[in-house]
């Protein structure tokens, strides 16, 4: 089983509010390896139930047709990615974002920024966590 839980919308209208996200469940069969896609890794040949709701609607495999479901794991959906492990040094909130910093040991710090802390649990520091990101989205500056 697979959780998901997304960031706040970004556009709305009607009910919903930018506090609003989308998160669920869903499962795969046994064995199932996703296939990869620029936009995400593509999950629909081994869906076997879902569930999702953004707080005002739930759909599941009761109530709706899955047509398809693209989501990608660890910020890297089938192209070459970045990874990176180390422990967390220092956390601090900058007005709607946690950001963290990440000693990756060697006098190398990483700085990882969460934009939805409604949706994350704080990690202490000194833990050790491992980040991952698409090579398209990875920027590295000179600390000097």
């Amino acid at each position: 089983m697979y959780h998901y839980t997304g960031d706040t919308f970004r556009t709305v209208s009607g009910m919903y509010t930018l506090t609003d996200h989308l998160s669920g469940e869903f499962v795969v069969r046994d064995g199932f390896t996703p296939r990869p896609t620029t936009g995400g890794a593509d999950w629909m040949a081994g869906l076997v139930s879902y569930s999702f709701t953004d707080g005002h609607q739930a759909l599941t495999e009761a109530n709706s047709a899955a047509t398809s479901l693209f989501i990608a794991l660890d910020g890297v959906s089938g192209a070459e990615g970045n990874r990176f492990r180390g422990k967390i040094a220092f956390s601090a909130y900058l007005g709607n974002t946690l950001r963290y910093d990440v000693d990756l040991g060697g006098g190398v710090t990483f700085k990882a920024d969460i934009g939805d802390p409604w949706q994350h649990e704080q990690l202490p520091t000194g833990a050790p966590v491992e980040l991952s990101c698409a090579v398209g989205s990875t920027v590295a500056i000179p600390a000097d």
